[in-house]
């Protein structure tokens, strides 16, 4: 049986289809994001890997409901900060007015912000955003937003500075949007930043895999997460804004991704390693999707997962394996194309190309 798996390229919003021809065993050599484990048969037994071990921690763990409960506490809050911002914007907007006509001052502004944010918690509606069980550290979260906001602000009046007549339209609040969702990714970075110190006490390790996994789906490009260091990554922005986290969270939730995992075996290894301790067959079918998308680094030895993704390819070349590679540039595929038995394809969507190499 041939299967039509969903590959997600670019934070779950644009997809591409590709066949799978038919397997007896299926190898995973970058499980990344997750989502081709759904094409999988839940019968079938699997070999999922990837070199981010904490990666592969958080796949062990997604049987328990509680890190399940902090996912859906912060993909509900995810979706709240949209209205809450939207809820906001009309009173923030009249700030931005008085900003412009210089009757108050960025930091006059600052504390306009912080008095409209504080005040707006107030409704019942948005209880669940502002629980400390989410958040953690209210003071921190108001302090992010704000200065995100602020930070928008500056660029705004720069774009706004010739016009006369400023009136609200969907694109300032949009802006105030993304301001307000760069906040809740910065601060949620902070509280990993600031683990075990004066400020944040030791964070429940639930806690930490679904704040870890919000970052690395909300992230501009590859998610750098390298442990006991400090983390610097920056928020997707704007086209990031409708990500439907609760999709994500009910696919963790679902039968199939359940039973899939059960049949698991899973490991944190280079790739040529697992090559080597799995021995493929001619029956196994092997995949790789190392698109930026798909990677979530947990280290910087990039020269290490360089030199060990050729001599992955170079073991694959001689398998009798069926496999199938996925890569954001043509670098390894340029390693391939004098191979006349691999089939290489290139695709182009939205200024975003993508290679497939594959043996069958």
């Amino acid at each position: 049986m041939r299967i039509k798996p969903s590959l997600v390229s670019e934070n779950n919003k644009k997809r591409e289809f590709l066949d799978f021809p038919k397997f007896e065993r299926y190898i995973d050599l970058n499980v990344g994001n997750g989502d081709l484990l759904l094409s999988i048969n839940p019968k079938t037994p699997c070999f999922i890997n990837d070199t981010n071990n904490i990666l592969i921690d958080f796949y062990k763990n997604l049987s328990n409901q509680e890190l399940l409960n902090e996912l859906d506490k912060l993909a509900n809050a995810w979706n709240l900060l949209k209205d809450f911002s939207y809820f906001s914007s009309d009173e923030i907007f009249i700030t931005f007015q008085d900003l412009l006509k210089e009757i108050i001052t960025l930091e006059d502004s600052e504390y306009i912000i912080r008095a409209i944010t504080l005040m707006n918690m107030d409704n019942d509606k948005f209880n669940s955003l502002f629980n400390r069980s989410v958040l953690v550290n209210l003071d921190l979260f108001t302090s992010s937003i704000i200065k995100s906001i602020i930070s928008e602000f500056k660029k705004i009046k720069l774009a706004f500075a010739h016009i006369e007549n400023v009136v609200i339209n969907e694109e300032f609040r949009k802006m105030i949007e993304t301001a307000f969702k760069y906040g809740f990714f910065n601060h949620f970075q902070n509280i990993l930043n600031l683990q075990n110190t004066e400020f944040i006490n030791i964070i429940d390790q639930n806690k930490c895999f679904s704040l870890w996994y919000f970052l690395s789906q909300t992230c501009k490009g590859r998610f750098n997460y390298v442990v006991k260091e400090s983390h610097n990554n920056k928020y997707g922005g704007e086209e990031n804004n409708n990500l439907d986290l609760s999709e994500i969270v009910k696919k963790f939730k679902s039968e199939a991704f359940n039973a899939i995992l059960s049949t698991c075996n899973f490991s944190s290894c280079s790739y040529s390693e697992l090559l080597d301790s799995l021995s493929p067959v001619e029956t196994d079918f092997i995949c790789g999707d190392f698109r930026s998308s798909n990677y979530f680094s947990a280290s910087s030895k990039d020269v290490f997962v360089k030199n060990d993704l050729e001599k992955a390819i170079e073991k694959l070349i001689q398998s009798k394996s069926k496999w199938l590679l996925i890569f954001s540039s043509s670098k390894y595929i340029d390693l391939m194309r004098n191979n006349a038995s691999i089939n290489i394809e290139c695709t182009e969507h939205k200024e975003k190309t993508f290679f497939t190499a594959k043996n069958y």
